[in-house]
């Protein structure tokens, strides 16, 4: 990542930083956005991506938004998971931070919880007998 990538990633922090504390961390070739363990939005080649869902992919698809895409050997691969954020909604706060706040709230909803290691499901406990 380079420093113009860091640099946009703190800028959004910035922005962000109604929300509470985010974290940030390496996610493939970019940054990943995380709120109280939940990924919620990715930076990638300065560009900025929020989880989606349904209803949200429909108004970023309105505003003129992409989903995350990148190339393979064998094409391209779309990832309707992640909408870019609009370029003016990243310059106003107010509107960037009600964004980030719903994509919060979906991928809270949407994320798989992973089991506990150790844990043991109920369908396969065992008795005693």
């Amino acid at each position: 990542m380079g420093e113009s990538a860091t640099g946009f990633v703190d800028y959004v922090k910035d922005q962000l930083s109604p929300l509470g504390r985010l974290a940030s961390k390496r996610f493939f070739g970019g940054v990943g956005l995380v709120a109280d363990g939940v990924q919620f939005g990715m930076v990638m080649d300065d560009a900025l991506y929020f989880v989606v869902d349904d209803a949200s992919r429909t108004r970023y698809r309105d505003e003129g938004s992409r989903c995350f895409r990148y190339e393979t050997s064998k094409g391209w691969v779309e990832v309707n998971r992640y909408f870019e954020v609009p370029a003016q909604a990243v310059e106003e706060a107010d509107q960037l931070v009600a964004l980030a706040a719903e994509a919060i709230a979906i991928a809270r909803r949407t994320t798989r919880a992973k089991p506990k290691r150790g844990a043991i499901s109920a369908g396969k406990r065992r008795t005693a007998g």
